[in-house]
């Protein structure tokens, strides 16, 4: 996982991946949110 190495030829976290593996989670944390927000809203007995 040294994606931003590599495109951006920076290293912010020396190498380690952390950076990387935290914006992969942060983009897998809101697209899940996302998915559970219209399940939700789709179970909801209240609607507009």
């Amino acid at each position: 996982m040294d994606f931003l190495e590599r495109c951006l030829h920076i290293s912010p976290d020396g190498g380690s991946g952390a950076t990387e593996a935290i914006y992969i989670a942060v983009v897998v944390l809101i697209a899940l949110a996302l998915v559970l927000r219209r399940v939700l809203t789709a179970w909801s007995p209240i609607r507009d």
